[in-house]
């Protein structure tokens, strides 16, 4: 799932009470402890860190998910690099995305439908967690999933390698996964919007004709 508004997805999680079942209790640490960043950054480091595991000792889990004890040195760490700067304690608050008309251009350039629907999706990734480098460290399940595009594993690599062939994306391999960069180019006429943060895939074909092409290799 894409979290585009961290800070109205931390907002419902606070108003319900409860961790989400797909999220760990570090995971939640996290987001609460940005949360009240701006709250506590004029305060006592021990003010904020107690702040912080009280709001978390409030959510409704189990006792085998969580006892402070096993979370408070954690929860102590993190709260302190937030506050040296060392992690960023920003919310991303994303409602909508927008491509211009350079972008699109690039997007269109693909030759077969499935590399559109990739890119398009890359760039939408780009412009919710990293609008200003356009780098993607996602996952190519997560990339393929959003693109809406269902091929093998094989495939996969193939269309992402065709598009970093033909120049229309960089890829950055690290050892466990690959980091993917889309040129954005923000100085150019908005060209569309979207407040779907989802399904990208549905979202190109929506807004291009069904000409037929070549079927992709």
């Amino acid at each position: 799932m894409i979290i585009a508004d961290e800070k109205k997805y931390v907002e419902d999680i606070l108003r319900e009470g409860s961790k989400p079942s797909n999220m760990s209790v570090k995971g939640l640490i996290r987001y609460i402890a940005r949360y009240y960043y701006e709250k506590f950054k004029d305060e006592d480091l021990n003010t904020y860190i107690r702040y912080v595991l009280d709001v978390i000792g409030m959510m409704n889990m189990s006792l085998l998910e969580y006892q402070e004890y096993r979370f408070a040195d954690f929860t102590r760490q993190y709260c302190k690099r937030l506050r040296d700067g060392s992690f960023p304690h920003e919310l991303r608050e994303v409602s909508e995305i927008s491509f211009t008309e350079e972008e699109l251009k690039i997007i269109n350039s693909a030759v077969y439908r499935k590399e559109r629907k990739v890119l398009f999706a890359l760039y939408a990734l780009a412009k919710i967690y990293s609008p200003t480098l356009g780098w993607i460290n996602c996952s190519e399940t997560d990339i393929f999933k959003y693109a809406n595009v269902h091929v093998t594993y094989k495939e996969k690599l193939q269309i992402l390698h065709a598009l970093y062939n033909d120049g229309l994306i960089e890829i950055n391999h690290m050892i466990d996964k690959s980091g993917y960069r889309v040129n954005l180019v923000p100085d150019s006429p908005v060209a569309y919007v979207t407040k779907d943060l989802n399904d990208f895939g549905k979202q190109y074909l929506s807004m291009t004709s069904k000409e037929s092409e070549p079927v992709h290799l």
